[in-house]
């Protein structure tokens, strides 16, 4: 669990550990997640990282704007960003296979970015949310969308930001 910014280990017996130092946390509830394995992945300081049950922190994927994370299964993270070069709404992040799935606004039958995203493990639903208007995707329809290796999403994304810098 993350508290004030500093990540704690806190198996729900033992008084929590911190995993020390603290980090740049926003503070919506939406913020990180915790896998499986007990490790804690977020958007601190924009960036998506991991850190796990030791307190060893790793970058997850090479992103400058994440707003929010989700857990889907498998420990597929749903990851929200705001502006970003893809113009994307979220990106699914696929550990097993190492991939990316960007998904659009117009696939969740939205018209701007949802407010928040969550999975209902029980329906196998995402939900994407914007002012007065809810949308939910069977999980098996985004698992069915084109995914990208994670190399060439790296490499497509600095060719995306190096155009966008130079004005194109």
């Amino acid at each position: 669990m993350v508290w004030d910014g500093v990540p704690y280990r806190w198996d729900g017996v033992a008084p929590p550990v911190s995993l020390g130092g603290t980090l740049e946390a926003p503070d919506d509830v939406c913020a990180a997640v915790t896998l499986s394995d007990g490790s804690i992945v977020g958007g601190f300081g924009r960036k998506l990282v991991r850190i796990d049950r030791e307190g060893q922190r790793t970058t997850v994927l090479a992103l400058d704007n994440v707003t929010a994370v989700a857990r889907g299964p498998d420990d597929v993270l749903i990851i929200s960003e705001g502006d970003n070069p893809e113009a994307d709404v979220f990106k699914l992040w696929w550990p097993a296979a190492r991939e990316v799935t960007h998904v659009q606004a117009k696939t969740l039958e939205l018209d701007d970015r949802p407010m928040f995203v969550y999975f209902d493990a029980l329906a196998q639903l995402v939900v994407a949310a914007r002012p007065s208007r809810w949308h939910a995707l069977p999980w098996t329809e985004l698992e069915a969308m084109r995914r990208v290796p994670e190399d060439e999403f790296i490499a497509r994304r600095a060719d995306l930001v190096e155009r966008q810098s130079r004005g194109r």
